[in-house]
């Protein structure tokens, strides 16, 4: 998540495609770094669950942006981490 806030990015929502129940989506709207600390605060007090954990960790987002450069970047980013799917 931060490597996308950090290139201005917004994440939209989550999205699995789960074999029994076909795709699931959990908003999210994560745009800054506090909003990724209220969610990750949010999960440990409600000891909650990830959605991609139905999925072995695979998942998406839907992620927005400015421009093509700002997207080339969040994906870079991305990358270079490991994260990105392709």
């Amino acid at each position: 998540m931060q490597r996308i806030i950090d290139k201005g990015g917004i994440i939209r929502d989550v999205i699995v495609d789960h074999p029994l129940y076909g795709v699931l989506r959990g908003e999210l709207n994560i745009s800054t770094p506090g909003d990724i600390k209220l969610f990750v605060a949010k999960m440990a007090a409600q000891k909650g669950h990830l959605l991609s954990e139905l999925t072995s960790g695979v998942h998406s987002h839907t992620i927005l942006y400015q421009d093509q450069p700002q997207l080339d970047a969040i994906r870079a980013s991305l990358r270079a981490a490991g994260y990105l799917y392709e």
